[in-house]
Parts: structure tokens; sequence; C-alpha cells
């Protein structure tokens, strides 16, 4: 059991990862042992496992959140196990106050310490005594709320929100006070004081493991490069000013609308979300965690394998995939018959974070539309497509991790209550014959989810997030403020400046961050720091996000940078983003001090007009203070100095980085800059060709033989610039194939430069290299039929068109190319048999 958990694809993706999953499994899994644990101890003292399972699981928040995940399986056991607890009405109103992290945790961040002083009243002093303290007590603080609360509705305050929803948390620990205070307790004192004891140390124990927030202010107070969120505690005009700590603790950075209520309005098709789909299907993830069939589990991991279902061959590939799951169910039944309450601990935490993981999740297939997005839709007349939200960008079964860990351990649980079953069954085949059988297999099943997800996930010689961030990195000259787009052209190259030191002067600018107050602030007075003109009041006050006020584009003029872009309209651009008004706010506040460069998968609508200025340096786009030529649009001298002795390429080309999904995606990058320098330099290619043309008809033309002397001298110059420039260009292009052997945009560039520059056989060679990698694909076939045409060869020509015939959806072009070539070859009859 513990083999196969370790080994399923998920929770060895995420081993593997700089991920918060496998530690939090950690905890969850720790927790789980520890219920189980008190269950099987002694009653005087076994409380002590839930006191110290409330800790772990809150000091695990400081983790990831999932590890609140195991409360309610504990909880349901515990109250399964103890029906004494299932009475205990303070237990229920403690552990719902402890449970409001989850959805408030402003909320448990007030009502925890004084619970703590509620329960230390009750645990430690007379009960009299204790009930009327807490009344009084609990009634100041229910007063002083009311009062507040009251004071921001009348203000109309926006933070004032409902007056009644407000004081709900206070109405009910006020309501409790007043039935404690009324309680008979009578003779039962002892046995009252006894489990407020207990409660105590389970609330203070809670506070004490979620302390470990306290150090998220801390640090952030010391102003530290990397500071998201800048959730700092200070004070200010006489109080305590906590709004970005409590906005963090509450993760608004993801949305404002809480996790609970979005789950209730789905924002993907039930068959995207349960079934199959290779970026949220938990179907799919779940059928392929331990075997697969078909491609590389990163390469469309599972609409590979279960294509074709309607087939006898493909229902039987589908219940192989179920064998898991169908012995997984009869570990549930058999544990269930022997010990309920153990079963049903162990179900509720496969389903909760599976099936429940999936409700509360929710992802988006990118057909649905967010609630208030809908509903403003539908009241403006339903005016134009419905607003969808973008599908999940990349797969999220990651968040299945403690799911896949506890299918992976009833596999072992189920192979033990199968064998306990054959070797107890009165049938001696099944006890001496088969059972034995079993135990072997068993033993070495591991073996298959092992060899099956090994590829996928190991990391030995991946170089690539590394080698791609030094890259990036070492395009920008000195003190250079580099804008890059998303979490993995910002993350490594944060890690490579804070961990390792490199290039520290170049400060990145995340366009993404750059929507928020707290990231501008930092950008401007933290070093390297970057020329913003708003002053701290202004990013406050004038930075919003708007419609775009312009029906049209228009040009505007930076006078700081002394450039005019067109700024556009709402047709190419509906909203203006916070990001958008201080790209050209930057490039206009810099005044050309520092060199301004957009790494390249920044895409054109985030550049707010400023393309005409902008030229390919690598991976890089370099900011100039002047339109750049078409022509001159990438700097060849630089990207290629950049390419050939500065870029780390480690363990590419040579089969030793496992290229996963991801990693493929970030290479393509790779490929833009070696596409965009070889078209550049085509193009000087058919200038040179050009000129040398118009020599040799002057040379032609010439009858003094000191000036066809002088011709030829240049005739021959120009043939070895056009030699060296041709041999330059399929050699970056031959790297990038090398490189990157799956990508067909270097391929296809290179054939046609070698099929216009007439190195018929180098085509030949390469493009056959191309198919040996992938037989059927169309545009290679083309390529080489075509080729092959050209070098007058049109019997070989056809035998390549055939495969094309059998293989192209629309092979009508084909056919005609065929029989054409069986005119040219004489052979009429056979283009007369084809042609009908």
């Amino acid at each position: 059991g513990a083999l196969f958990a370790a080994f399923g694809y998920t929770f060895w993706f995420s081993a593997v990862e700089a991920s918060v999953y496998v530690p939090t499994m950690l905890f969850i899994s720790v927790c789980t042992w520890l219920v189980l644990k008190w269950a099987q101890s002694p009653d005087e003292d076994r409380d002590r496992y839930l006191v110290l399972i409330a800790y772990l699981v809150f000091l695990s928040i400081g983790v990831h959140m999932m590890g609140m995940l195991a409360m309610a399986p504990v909880g349901l056991f515990v109250f399964l196990y103890d029906r004494d607890k299932i009475r205990d009405w303070r237990l229920w109103f403690i552990g719902i106050m402890m449970a409001s992290v989850i959805w408030q945790p402003s909320m448990f961040l007030v009502f925890g310490p004084l619970l703590v002083i509620m329960a230390g009243l009750y645990a430690f002093l007379r009960f009299n005594d204790a009930r009327y303290i807490n009344a009084f007590l609990f009634g100041i603080v229910f007063l002083w709320r009311a009062v507040v609360e009251f004071r921001m509705l009348r203000n109309d305050s926006i933070a004032g929100g409902t007056f009644v929803e407000n004081m709900i948390p206070y109405m009910f620990v006020f309501a409790f006070t007043i039935v404690e205070l009324f309680a008979d307790e009578g003779a039962v004192q002892a046995l009252i004081r006894r489990k407020w004891r207990f409660l105590f140390w389970l609330i203070a124990y809670a506070i004490l493991g979620y302390s470990v927030h306290i150090y998220i202010p801390i640090r952030s107070a010391l102003n530290p490069i990397i500071d998201e969120n800048h959730p700092v505690v200070t004070w200010e005009d006489g109080r305590v000013k906590a709004d970005n700590f409590r906005y963090f603790l509450e993760r608004k950075q993801y949305g404002s609308e809480s996790m609970i209520t979005r789950m209730f309005w789905r924002r993907g098709a039930w068959t995207k979300q349960f079934g199959i789909d290779d970026h949220m299907g938990y179907g799919g993830f779940h059928l392929t965690q331990f075997f697969h069939f078909g491609r590389s589990i990163d390469v469309d991991r599972t609409h590979t394998v279960f294509q074709n279902w309607g087939t006898a061959g493909g229902l039987f590939r589908l219940l192989l995939y179920l064998v898991p799951t169908f012995l997984m169910i009869f570990g549930w039944r058999y544990l269930y018959k022997r010990n309920k309450n153990m079963a049903i601990l162990m179900i509720s935490l496969v389903l909760l974070s599976s099936v429940g993981l999936v409700l509360y999740m929710n992802f988006a297939d990118g057909h649905h539309a967010e609630k208030r997005d809908y509903m403003a839709w539908v009241q403006n007349g339903r005016q134009g497509e419905m607003p969808t939200v973008h599908r999940e960008v990349r797969i999220r079964d990651y968040f299945f991790t403690p799911g896949f860990m506890f299918y992976g351990m009833w596999l072992g649980i189920a192979a033990g209550c199968l064998l306990h079953a054959l070797f107890t069954h009165k049938n001696s085949f099944l006890r001496t014959r088969l059972a034995p059988i079993l135990v072997v297999l068993f033993a070495v099943s591991p073996v298959l989810p092992l060899t099956q997800n090994y590829a996928e996930n190991q990391r030995g010689g991946d170089w690539v997030p590394y080698d791609y961030a030094y890259n990036l990195l070492m395009s920008c000259e000195k003190d250079g403020i580099l804008f890059t787009n998303g979490d993995n052209d910002t993350f490594p190259l944060w890690f490579l400046q804070e961990a390792r030191g490199i290039r520290r002067d170049v400060r990145i600018v995340n366009l993404s961050l750059l929507n928020t107050l707290w990231y501008i602030k930092q950008l401007k007075d933290l070093e390297p720091k970057v020329p913003i003109s708003y002053t701290h009041k202004q990013i406050e006050t004038k930075l919003r996000h708007s419609l775009n006020p312009f029906p049209k584009s228009f040009e505007y003029e930076l006078p700081g940078a002394g450039i005019t872009v067109i700024v556009p309209g709402q047709g190419q651009k509906h909203a203006m983003r916070i990001q958008d008004q201080m790209v050209l706010n930057i490039v206009d506040s810099n005044r050309w001090k520092k060199p301004i460069y957009f790494a390249v998968t920044v895409s054109d609508a985030n550049l707010m007009g400023l393309q005409p200025y902008l030229q390919m340096q690598g991976l890089v786009y370099r900011v100039h203070d002047e339109v750049v030529p078409r022509e001159e649009r990438v700097d060849i001298d630089k990207t290629l100095y950049m390419l050939d002795q500065v870029y780390q390429f480690r363990g590419l080309g040579n089969g030793e980085a496992p290229l996963s999904e991801t990693t493929r995606k970030l290479m393509s990058n790779y490929a833009a800059s070696f596409i965009q320098v070889s078209l550049a330099l085509q193009r000087s290619l058919d200038e040179l060709k050009t000129e040398i043309a118009a020599k040799e008809s002057s040379a032609a033309d010439s009858l003094a033989k000191e000036a066809a002397v002088g011709v030829d001298a240049e005739l021959a110059a120009l043939r070895t610039r056009y030699e060296t420039r041709l041999n330059t260009v399929i050699n970056k292009l031959d790297q990038c194939v090398s490189l990157m052997p799956w990508d067909w945009r270097p391929r296809m560039l290179r054939q046609e430069i070698l099929l216009a520059n007439e190195r018929y056989d180098l085509a030949l060679k390469r493009i056959r290299e191309a198919r040996r990698i992938e037989p059927d694909k169309v545009e290679y076939l083309q390529m080489e039929a075509q080729l092959l045409e050209k070098m007058g060869r049109k019997a070989e020509a056809n035998k390549v068109y055939k495969n094309l015939v059998a293989t192209e959806p629309d092979p009508w072009a084909a056919y005609l190319r065929m029989a054409a070539n069986y005119r040219d070859l004489g052979m009429y009859d056979s283009a007369i048999d084809l042609m009908r």
C-alpha cells in the first residue's frame, strides 16, 4: 500500500516538484494514524492524541489549507467511536468555532483566544464563578462589537457590510455563554470540568499550531525583495492595522468569492470535471494512476489512453484500468464488515479528497461563466457572447494528491483483506493454491507503477528551468528591467537571483503582479528600483482597473521617453488594467536610464502599442528609443552571440533531460529565437542572391578586361558571404532540431530554406530523418514527395504519395500529383486508373 501510494503518478509528480502538497500529506497521514492510535488506547488518557491532532492540523495550515481535510473524517470517526462526544454540545460549539478558520480565518483569530479564556475559566475555576465571569466577559465583547458595527453601518461604510451578518458569530458565542449560565449541572460538575479541560487544551494547541503564521508579518516587515501581498501588521493612528495580513490569511489574492459558495455554481461540465479531460478530469487521473497504455502520460495523458471505448479492445482496456478500483471497493466492503468505524474513516478520507475536491475546486472547462459575470450578462440583455471562465491552464491532478495517496493505501489494505479471505476459506484450493500465488503477485505488483511512472517523473538531468532562467537573465544588459508574463518565466529567475546570486542587477517586473498596488510600491522603493512617477498616495488613489474609455485607437506621446505609441481602443482592448497603465508609466519614467526588455512570452496584448520599438535579442525584446525598421526587428548578431556563446542548453539534444509537457512548452520559446533569427538570415540570403545575379549580369556585359576582373572578385566575395550565411542558417536550424526533435516548425523552415537554395540532397536527408521520428506526419510526407519531384525522381515521389493518400484526411491533391507524375513517366494507364 505504501509503495502504490508513493509510486502513483500524481503523488510522485508532487514529490519531485517544489510543491506544498506532499509535505501536507505528512500531516494528513500522521493525523489519520493518531486517531487510530486514539481509538486503541486506554480510556483514561487517550484524548491527548486528539489534542496532538488539533495541533498538527492547525500547524499544517502553514504549509497548505489542504491539511484541514483530515478534520471532517477524523471528527466523524471520533463521534462514531465515542458516543459520549457526539452528545457533548460544548465540543460541537468549540469544533465549529475552530473550523471557522477554513472560511473566515480572521474570525478564528478573534474568537480563538477568547475561547481559550472561556475554556480556561471553566477548567480551572469553580464552575459557578466561571460561568458568571464568562457571561460578563462575553456580554461586554458582544456589546462592544454591536456598537462598532452600528457605527460603521450608520456611516454607510463599505467595510460595515450587513449588520446582522457580521454580528452572527458574536451572537452565537454570546448565546452559548447564556445557555451555559443557566445550565443545571448539579452533581456532574467534576465531569463537566474534565470536559472543559480537554476543550481548553484542544483550542490552546490549535492556536499554538496556527501561531506559525506570526512569522509572516515579521518577515514581511523586513521588506524582502520577494514579499507577495506585503502582509505586515502596523500601528497607525492609535490602532492596529492588519488588513494586508488578514487578506493574506483569507486568500483574497485568489479572489474575493468564497470557495464554499463558489462550488454551488458549476464552472465546468460534470463530464469534464468527473470524466475524461486532460487538464481537469478526475476519472482519467484516477484510472491512469498506476499504469497506462499508449503514449507517455504527459502527452495528452488521458485522451490518448481512452480512445475507441466502443470497440472490444477499448472495453477490455477500460476493464483493465478498473482492476485497482474493483480491488479497493472489495477492500471497503470486507473491512466494513469487520471494523465498521475504521472502514468509514478510511473510505471517507478517499471520497472527501477525490469526489469532494472535484465539487469544491469546481474547475473551469472554458465553456461556463462565473456566476457574477453570468448575472451581469443577463442583466445587460445578453449582449454579445456569454462571458466564460478560461479553461484550466495546466493539468490539475495535483489537487487530488491526498485522494490518490489513500487510494494507494487502500490497495494495500484490500490486498490484505483478499489474502485473509482466501487463507481462511474452507475451500482447500483457494487456501493452499491460489492464496500463495496471490501473495507473490501482490509482493511484486508495486513494480508496475514504479516502471510505468518513472520516466514521466524522474528529474535527473533536467536543467531546463534553471538554464531557461539563466538565459533570460543573461539576455539583459546591466541594470536592465525585464517584464515577464507568468509563473514559469518569473519564479525560476527569482530563484537564480536570490538563492544563487546570479544577475541581481536585473529587476524582474511580473505583469500579473503589476496589477497589485503593494507590488508597484515595492518596485518603486526596493533596490534595484524601477522608475515610477506615481507617489504612494497616487498609487493608492489613482490606479484602478476600468473599462477602456477610448472608443478608437489613438496616438499617445510619452514625454519622458520621447516616443509615441498607439493606445488600443475598445475594439482591441475591452478593459484597461493597472498593468497596462504601469507599463507605459515605467517606460516613460525611465527616460532611457536603464535598458528595458520584454520576455518573448509576453503577448502583443500586453505591450500597449510598444511593438514598433521592440527588437528581438535572443529570448527578449529590447525597447528602443526610436522605431525599429521592419528588416531590423531581429538583432541578428546579438541573437547569434547569445545562442552560441552565452545560453546554456544542458541535457538537451543528447536525451539526458526528461522532458515533461511543461518543459516542452517552455522550450518552444527557444524555437522562436532560432526560427526568427533564421528568417532574418533568410531575408539577407535573398538580398545576396539578388545582388549576385546582378553582378553576374554585369560581368557578362562587361567589355573591359580590367572591369571583368574586378566584378569577378566582387562576385567571389559575395558568393563566400552567401555560402557562409547559408551554412549559418542551416547550422542554427540543425541545432534547434537537435534541442527540440519533437518540434516540427524548425524542420519545416529548414526544408524551405534548403529547397529555396537548391540544397536538395541535404534536404532529402533531413526530411527522411524527420520521418523516422514521425513517419505518418502529413507535412513531412508532402515535403519529401515535392522534393523528390524537384529532383526528377517522380517514381520515388509516387511511393511517398501512396503513403500520403493513406494518411491525409483529404488526399485529392496527392491523387492529382500522382496522376501527373504517371503521365510524365509515360505510365498513362496507371494515371487513368488512378483518376477513375
